[in-house]
């Protein structure tokens, strides 16, 4: 079974999300090596080489019919800078009908609301393109302010993953967060 394409780019009020390409290095790289970016995110520090790699992997992954990963470059509209990354990984057992969202502003673009944009889109473009089943996304137990996003965004927290993953020395905890299309076509005003 081939998993569902999405189609892109998504687009929204004030940005554009759209696959990564190789110009888009250098902005992904200013963000990425800055510490405040991987504060709450389990990965190690972030080096021109690592980032140019996953580039790298991600562009192969673009032709792939297989494809569940999707690493994806935000736009803002009106100035054409590239302020952020959303992923959407689709889940290894299609049937289940399942993915995982994730997103991250520049630190000079945070408190404007882009990660609610960037999350809605994603749950729209999850639930009405890909006519996925359920949607979910986790943080760190620090990261309040993804908490928030989420929380925004009419997921529900379903639990806490404790000491789950281990990276940088630490065990992390994170929050889960979910939504059912049910709920999403609810909160859309759409019928059941």
């Amino acid at each position: 079974m081939s998993a569902p394409t999405l189609r892109l780019p998504v687009e929204t009020q004030r940005l554009v999300i759209r696959e990564l390409a190789e110009k888009d290095l250098e902005p992904l790289y200013a963000w990425r090596r800055n510490p405040a970016y991987r504060r709450h995110l389990p990965m190690p520090r972030q080096t021109r080489a690592a980032v140019e790699a996953e580039l790298g992997t991600v562009l192969r992954d673009q032709t792939d019919y297989r494809r569940l990963r999707y690493l994806l470059g935000v736009i803002e509209r009106k100035s054409g800078r590239m302020l952020g990354e959303a992923i959407l990984k689709l889940g290894p057992a299609l049937r289940h009908r399942q993915a995982e969202i994730g997103w991250a502003v520049a630190e000079d673009a945070k408190g404007h609301g882009y990660a609610t944009e960037i999350g809605g889109a994603l749950l729209d473009a999850a639930f009405g393109q890909l006519r996925l089943h359920r949607v979910f996304a986790m943080c760190s137990t620090e990261n309040g302010a993804s908490r928030h996003v989420m929380e925004k965004l009419g997921m529900r927290e379903e639990g806490l993953l404790r000491e789950h993953f281990r990276a940088r020395e630490r065990w992390w905890s994170s929050h889960i967060y979910a939504m059912l299309d049910s709920e999403h076509r609810k909160r859309k005003g759409r019928s059941a």
